[in-house]
């Protein structure tokens, strides 16, 4: 079972470090359009934005999954991916910040409601993303404690196995004694008899 869980979380970290990675590359697209537009959309700032938190997203899992695996504690994958993600924010936390000012002060009102819309679909699907995580991560615990409950329920039975198994060693070493004690006397009354 355990080379089974091992295997499970080592290939679970290998598909958040690719979501990661995919998400790290789509970001430094989106900023390398970004650095060539003075003028981003909504769509363009949103998109760069969700790739940055799809991979810190991803980073958070994997952190999770070798938590929970003491054989890949010493993996420093994530760190490394932290700090590029961290990297890229920093690239991007400029233009979002001339964006949401360019939103504020200039921009004609029919604009502004589009992109206000499109900002709220982008953040609405993000929830619906985030929720998404949360109702896979309380199923997966739900798994984890059922079981947990088994593997406790296994051990219950196996100690009550060996504790029947000595009582039953008890037993046959109290027949054997008394058996070696009745040997010794027919051979004594033998002995007597000859």
């Amino acid at each position: 079972l355990k080379f089974v869980v091992v295997c499970g979380e080592a290939a679970m970290l290998s598909e958040y470090e690719l979501e990661c990675t995919d998400a790290l590359n789509d970001a430094k697209t989106q900023l390398d359009a970004l650095r060539k537009n003075p003028n981003p959309t909504a769509s363009e700032i949103g998109e760069a934005q969700r790739a940055l938190t799809t991979a810190d997203t991803a980073i958070k899992h994997m952190e999770m999954h070798i938590k929970a695996d003491p054989s890949l504690r010493n993996n420093k994958r994530p760190k490394e991916l932290r700090a590029a993600l961290k990297e890229q924010e920093t690239a991007f936390s400029p233009y979002y910040a001339e964006w949401e000012k360019s939103q504020l002060f200039g921009g004609e009102a029919g604009t502004a409601s589009r992109e206000h819309r499109t900002r709220m679909a982008g953040a609405t699907a993000s929830l619906e993303q985030g929720k998404k995580k949360i109702s896979d991560a309380h199923n997966m615990a739900l798994e984890t404690e059922q079981i947990g409950a088994d593997i406790l329920r296994d051990l219950r039975e196996q100690r009550e196995t060996m504790q029947r198994a000595k009582g039953n060693l008890n037993t046959v070493d109290a027949n054997l004694t008394d058996a070696q004690g009745t040997m010794k006397r027919i051979e004594q009354s033998q002995c007597v008899i000859s």
